[in-house]
């Protein structure tokens, strides 16, 4: 139940950096995942509004609700790194302005102060844009492992090309805490 509470909260704190609630949270439960059910708001999610799914993206047998159409790229996420428990998605308004213009690269390799680097990393991965569900797994997958490669460790930050963003922790108040960040610094 502690999991649950923490995903319930992790999903209120990041409501108001999203687009009319959308967006959606998940988190390692073992062998399986909880993420927010498909058509709910992050403010009112309650226990019964997430959805319990195997390491594949699909729902446990008796799962009455269809899970966040973005249920493959988070059970990707959680089943090929295990010291990731918890992933937030938002669309922020003031971030979407930069990711849907060419300044979205330069934002994720320019950092303003010191505790960016600390929550958000000292880059962020860009995905190119793709259209949500497996196209937009892949295009994380490929983004992911091309990032991983060069800079030698997992973005705390990623950053998806006219869309969204992305932020991963271990614990469900780092994610918080990584997306919070970036709307602060944009805010500035």
């Amino acid at each position: 139940m502690i999991l649950m509470d923490e995903l319930l909260e992790l999903a209120h704190a990041i409501h108001p950096f999203t687009i009319c609630g959308e967006g959606n949270v998940s988190c390692r439960d073992g062998e399986a995942l909880l993420i927010k059910a498909s058509g709910t708001d992050l403010l009112g999610l309650q226990s019964d509004d997430l959805v319990r799914c195997g390491m594949d993206g699909k729902p446990h047998e008796g799962e009455e609700k269809k899970p966040s159409m973005e249920v493959s790229f988070h059970a990707w996420i959680l089943k090929t790194f295990p010291q990731i428990n918890f992933v937030a998605h938002t669309h922020p308004t003031h971030t979407n302005k930069i990711l849907c213009s060419e300044r979205i690269f330069s934002f994720a390799k320019r950092r303003l102060f010191p505790d960016q680097i600390v929550r958000n990393g000292a880059r962020s991965c860009v995905v190119p844009y793709a259209t949500p569900g497996k196209p937009l797994r892949d295009a994380i997958k490929e983004s992911i492992f091309q990032f991983m490669s060069t800079e030698r460790y997992f973005p705390k930050l990623i950053l998806l090309q006219n869309h969204g963003i992305i932020a991963v922790s271990y614990t469900h108040l780092r994610a918080h805490e990584t997306g919070r960040n970036l709307v602060c610094r944009l805010l500035l």
